[in-house]
């Protein structure tokens, strides 16, 4: 298993951070990897809310695991390549919310051999991605 963590400072309540993060279709407003994203189970959102996200790397059944609003989001991500459980602590502070996520992936078949090879990458798009929600989430907040 590879395990990372990503932290990110946001000029923005906590609330509006863990309910930007929490609706997986706003990615396709701050990730440009995702390319679809449905929701497959009634609102509104919470434990238990499933979506089907697809990105370059082909479809994810992704399932809120945990959902502690405005503290803690969790999700467990499941794809042909790998799994993955993805996990946001949201702490607020006096400018804004420190949000702490956690990666942690277990790659099948040849993504065992490449993943190794692939996390440099993968750590790069995610602090790229995670830029593009900062300033989402600040635009959201003024």
């Amino acid at each position: 298993m590879a395990t990372f963590t990503h932290e990110m400072q946001i000029d923005s309540p906590a609330a509006i951070v863990f309910d930007t993060l929490a609706d997986a279709r706003n990615e396709l407003q701050w990730n440009d990897s995702v390319s679809r994203v449905e929701l497959l189970t009634d609102e509104p959102i919470g434990k238990g809310s499933k979506f089907l996200v697809e990105d370059r790397r082909g479809e994810h059944d992704v399932t809120i695991a945990v959902f502690d609003r405005p503290e803690r989001i969790e999700w467990a991500l499941v794809s042909k390549q790998m799994d993955v459980a993805i996990k946001y602590v949201l702490t607020e502070t006096a400018g804004g919310t420190t949000a702490v996520g956690t990666f942690a992936a277990r790659p099948k078949g040849f993504a065992k051999v490449l993943l190794p090879l692939l996390m440099p990458l993968i750590k790069r798009d995610i602090a790229k991605q995670h830029g593009n929600f900062k300033s989402l989430c600040e635009a959201r907040a003024s």
